[in-house]
C-alpha cells in the first residue's frame, strides 16, 4: 500500500516533468516521438501486481516502465527513512545515551568511511565482475543492519572497543552506489536524467523522517529509533528481494555478449570485465580532480553531519526536536533540485552545479559561526542551503560518473564516487574536525572548513578561466569524441570484407 500511495503522489508531480522533458526531447530529437514514462492509471492497472518478474527491463525507445519507477522510488524512500533513524541521530546516541567524548565521537564517525574506503570499492567490483548488483545489495544491507541493531543491546555493548567493533562491522558492509547504479541501469543512457526524480524520494523520506524522529527521541526514548530502523530495513530488504530482477538489463546484455565471445561455450567460463578498461577511464587528471573535489565537499558536509547537533545542543542549548527540524528543512531546496535535475544538467552543466554547491556550503558554515543562543532559530535559514550543496553536487557527480564509466564497470565507478565523498572525505572530516573542535571549538572548525572549500571553489574557477570552459564539461566532451571515434572504427571493421564478424568489447 505504501508503494501505491507513493505512485499516486508521484504521478501528479511527474506529469509536469514529463511534459517538460518531452518538449526538450522534441527539440533534440525532431524525428523521435516523446515518451510518457507514467502511463495513465486506471482501476485495472491498480489491480495488477505491483512488481513484475523483471521490472528493471526497460526499453530505450519506450522509456522506463511504470512498475520499475514505482519499485525504485519505493526503494529509495525506504532507504532514506531507515537511514534517518540512525544517521545524524547517532551523534545524539553517542553524546547523550553513551556519554562519549567529542574525540571518541570523532573516531567513531571517522572510522566508518575509512574502513569503507576499502570495502565499498570491493563490493562495487564484486558486483561488476559477477554481474550481481542485486545479491551484493541484499548481502550488504543485511550485514550492516545486524551490526547496527547490535548497538541497541547496551547490556552487551558497553565499552568503547565493543562499540567500535560494531561500527567497524557496519562499515565493512557499506555499499553506497550499488542501488544508484542499479537505478541508472534501469533508466538507460537516454533516460538517465530521470535519476533525480527517483533519488528525490530518499530526500522526502529523509526530511520527514528527521522531523518525526526528533520528536520521538525527545518524547519517548532512543530505543524507538532502533525499532523503526528494523521495521523499515525489513520492508526495504523484502521489496528488493521480491522486486529486483536477478540481473539488470545491462548485466544481462553483458552476459550474453560474453557468452557470444566465448563461442557459446558457457562451460569454458565467462570472461570478466578487463581492468585495463577501468584504468583507462578513471586514471585521467580530470577524473582525479573531480574525485578530489568530491573529497573536499564530502569532508565539509561530514563536519555538519557529525557535529552540528553537538554544537547546537552544547553551545546553543537547542533541543533534540529543534535538531530534528534542522534536518527536515534541508530538503526544501534539495527536492526541486532533484526534481528538475535533467533541466539543470542540460542548462547549467556539471561545472556550474559544482560551483553552486561549494558557494552554498560557504554561506552555510560561515553563518553557523554568527549564531548565539538567542538567535539559534536562524539555523533554519542556513540549513536550507544544504539542498544547494548536496543536490547540485550529487546530480552532477552521479551523471558525470555514469558518463565516463565503461558499461561493464558502471557500479565500480559509482562506488568510487561514493568512496571519495563519503569515505575519504567523510573520514577525514570528522577525525580532523573532531580534534579542531575539541581544541579550539566549533566556530574555529566551521570557519576552517569554509576556507578549505573556498580555496577549492577558486581553483575550479581558475581552471575554468584558463581553459575557457569548465574542467568537467571539457573532459566529458573529450570522452564523447573518443567513443564516437571508437564506434566509427568498429562500424568500418564490420563493413570491410576482411573484418568478418565483430565480437569486440562492450563499451
Amino acid at each position: 500500500m505504501i508503494t501505491r500511495h507513493l505512485m499516486i503522489i508521484n504521478k501528479s508531480v511527474m506529469n509536469m516533468l514529463t511534459m517538460e522533458n518531452n518538449r526538450e526531447e522534441e527539440e533534440d530529437h525532431d524525428d523521435e516521438q516523446p515518451t510518457n514514462i507514467w502511463p495513465q492509471m486506471t482501476a485495472e492497472s491498480l489491480q495488477e501486481p505491483l512488481l513484475s518478474d523483471s521490472p528493471s527491463v526497460s526499453s530505450e525507445d519506450d522509456g522506463p516502465s511504470q512498475r520499475g519507477m514505482i519499485l525504485y522510488c519505493s526503494l529509495f524512500f525506504f532507504h532514506g527513512i531507515s537511514g534517518v533513524t540512525w544517521g545524524r541521530f547517532s551523534i545524539v546516541y553517542y553524546n547523550s545515551i553513551l556519554h562519549l567524548s567529542e574525540e571518541q565521537i570523532g573516531v567513531l564517525q571517522g572510522v566508518v568511511p575509512l574502513i569503507a574506503l576499502l570495502s565499498q570499492p570491493f563490493w562495487g567490483s564484486i558486483s561488476d565482475c559477477f554481474r550481481s548488483k542485486k545479491m551484493v545489495y541484499l548481502v550488504c544491507k543485511f550485514g550492516s543492519a545486524l551490526f547496527l541493531l547490535a548497538l541497541s543491546f547496551q547490556n552487551l555493548v558497553q565499552t568503547f572497543p565493543q562499540i567500535l567493533f560494531c561500527v567497524i562491522g557496519m562499515a565493512i558492509f557499506r555499499s553506497s552506489g550499488v542501488l544508484d547504479s542499479h537505478a541508472l541501469d534501469f533508466l538507460g543512457e537516454r533516460h538517465r536524467g530521470y535519476y533525480g526524480n527517483i533519488r528525490m524520494w530518499a530526500s522526502i523520506s529523509w526530511g520527514l523522517g528527521c522531523i518525526l524522529m526528533g520528536y520521538i527521541t525527545d518524547k519517548y526514548s532512543f530505543e524507538w529509533n532502533f525499532v523503526i530502523f528494523g521495521v523499515m530495513m525489513t520492508c526495504m530488504l523484502l521489496l528488493a528481494a521480491i522486486g529486483l530482477p536477478s540481473k539488470t538489463k545491462a548485466e544481462q546484455a553483458q552476459y550474453e555478449h560474453a557468452v557470444t565471445a566465448a563461442n557459446g561455450l558457457q562451460d569454458a567460463g565467462i570472461p570478466r570485465p578487463k581492468l585495463a578498461t577501468l584504468y583507462d577511464a578513471v586514471c585521467r587528471l580530470p577524473v582525479i580532480y573531480w574525485l578530489l573535489q568530491g573529497v573536499v565537499l564530502g569532508a565539509g558536509v561530514s563536519l555538519v553531519d557529525s557535529f552540528l547537533f553537538v554544537y547546537l545542543q552544547n553551545d546553543l542549548h537547542a533541543s533534540t526536536t529543534l535538531c530534528g527540524w534542522t534536518v527536515g528543512v534541508t530538503v526544501l531546496l534539495e527536492l526541486p533540485i532533484f526534481f528538475y535535475s535533467q533541466s539543470l544538467l542540460k542548462n547549467l552543466g556539471h561545472d556550474r552545479l559544482f560551483v553552486l554547491a561549494m558557494a552554498g556550503y560557504l554561506l552555510r558554515v560561515f553563518g553557523y559561526t554568527l549564531l548565539k543562543p538567542r538567535t539559534v532559530h536562524y539555523i533554519f535559514a542556513m540549513e536550507i542551503l544544504h539542498g544547494v550543496t548536496v543536490g547540485c553536487m550529487w546530480i552532477a557527480s552521479v551523471d558525470f560518473a555514469a558518463a565516463i564509466a565503461p558499461i561493464e564497470w558502471s557500479t565500480t565507478v559509482q562506488t568510487m564516487l561514493s568512496t571519495a565523498i563519503f569515505c575519504v572525505g567523510g573520514g577525514l572530516g570528522p577525525m580532523v574536525g573532531g580534534w579542531v573542535m575539541e581544541q579550539h571549538g566549533a566556530v574555529a572548525m566551521y570557519r576552517g572548513a569554509g576556507v578549505v572549500v573556498g580555496v577549492a571553489m577558486l581553483g575550479h574557477l581558475a581552471l575554468w578561466g584558463l581553459y575557457g570552459e569548465g574542467p568537467h564539461g571539457r573532459h566529458l566532451k573529450r570522452v564523447r569524441e573518443e567513443r564516437h571515434q571508437t564506434r566509427a572504427e568498429m562500424d568500418a571493421t564490420r563493413e570491410s570484407p576482411e573484418g568478418g564478424s565483430d565480437c569486440g568489447e562492450v563499451e
